[in-house]
C-alpha cells in the first residue's frame, strides 16, 4: 500500500492538480479498483464451481452432465411438470407436501389417507399399516390422480398393493424437511410399499420451483426410475445437510 502511495506522490509533485489531471487520476484509481474487484469475483466464481454439488449428484444417479444440462436448458420438460401439477390438482392437492396412501384392489387404486404437510413418521406409519391390513375397500374412494404405473416406481420390479404418493415442491422447506422421514419409511417398508414422487411446484411463492421440477423430470427422462430417485435423493440429501432451499445448474 505504501508503494502505491509513493507512486501517486511522485506523480502529483511534478504537476499541478488541475481539473483534467484530477479526472485522469480518478480514472486510474477506478481502474485499479475494478481490476481488484475482478480478481475477487473471479476467484469466488471459481470456488463456486469447485463446490458445485451437481456433477457428483448426477454421477451417483448414473446421469451424464452434458445431456442433463441440455435437457434442462431446453425447457423440454416444462409440459411434463405442468401435467404433473394438473394431476395433483385433480387428485385434490392444494399445498405441499401432500402424500396419498393408496391401496390397490382389482386394478383400482383407493385412497386410504391423504396426509398434508411434514407430519411425523408415526402418522405415516399408522396410515401405511392401515392400508396393508385392509380387508375391504368398499368404504374408500378411488384415487382421482393419474393411476400409478410401473414407470412411476422407485426401483421396484413387482409393485406392491400399497402406494405412497408424494406430491412435492423441491424448493418447499416442508418438503425438504420431510425427506428424511420418507427415506426411513421407504427403508422400513421395503418390499411392502411402492413409493412415488410427483412434481407439484408452487411457482407463485418459490422462484426456483419450476426449474427444479424440470431438473427432476429430466433425470427421469434420461435415466428412468433409478436415475430419477437417485437424483431426488441426492439433491434433497444435499439440501438437508447444507440447509439450502434450492438447487441450480450452477450451484
Amino acid at each position: 500500500m505504501s508503494k502505491i502511495h509513493h507512486f501517486f506522490k511522485n506523480i502529483t509533485k511534478n504537476f499541478t492538480l488541475t481539473t483534467p489531471v484530477a479526472i485522469l487520476l480518478g480514472a486510474v484509481i477506478i481502474s485499479f479498483g475494478l481490476m481488484g474487484y475482478g480478481l475477487i469475483t473471479s476467484n469466488n466464481s471459481s470456488q463456486g464451481l469447485v463446490n458445485n454439488p451437481l456433477p457428483k449428484i448426477l454421477k451417483n444417479a448414473g446421469l451424464k452432465e452434458k445431456a442433463f444440462t441440455a435437457c434442462v436448458n431446453s425447457g423440454e420438460m416444462a409440459s411434463a411438470v405442468s401435467n404433473s401439477t394438473q394431476d395433483g390438482v385433480k387428485a385434490g392437492v392444494n399445498g405441499t407436501p401432500s402424500t396419498f396412501i393408496l391401496r390397490e384392489e382389482n386394478g383400482v387404486q383407493y385412497v386410504v389417507a391423504n396426509i398434508s404437510g411434514a407430519q411425523s413418521q408415526n402418522v405415516f406409519k399408522q396410515a401405511i399399516d392401515n392400508a396393508l391390513s385392509l380387508t375391504s375397500v368398499t368404504k374408500l374412494s378411488p384415487f382421482k390422480g393419474n393411476p400409478i404405473t410401473v414407470n412411476d416406481l422407485q426401483e421396484v420390479s413387482t409393485p406392491s398393493k400399497v402406494y405412497v404418493v408424494e406430491y412435492s415442491d423441491a424448493e418447499c422447506p416442508f418438503c425438504i424437511g420431510l425427506h428424511n422421514t420418507m427415506k426411513e419409511i421407504r427403508t422400513d417398508y421395503t418390499g411392502k410399499i411402492s413409493f412415488v414422487y410427483r412434481n407439484f411446484p408452487l411457482t407463485s411463492i418459490h422462484q426456483h420451483a419450476q426449474k427444479e421440477a424440470e431438473m427432476i423430470a429430466c433425470a427421469g427422462k434420461l435415466g428412468g426410475a433409478k436415475a430419477l430417485y437417485g437424483y431426488i435423493d441426492g439433491t434433497f440429501d444435499y439440501k438437508v445437510k447444507n440447509n439450502i432451499g434450492f438447487m441450480t445448474l450452477n450451484n
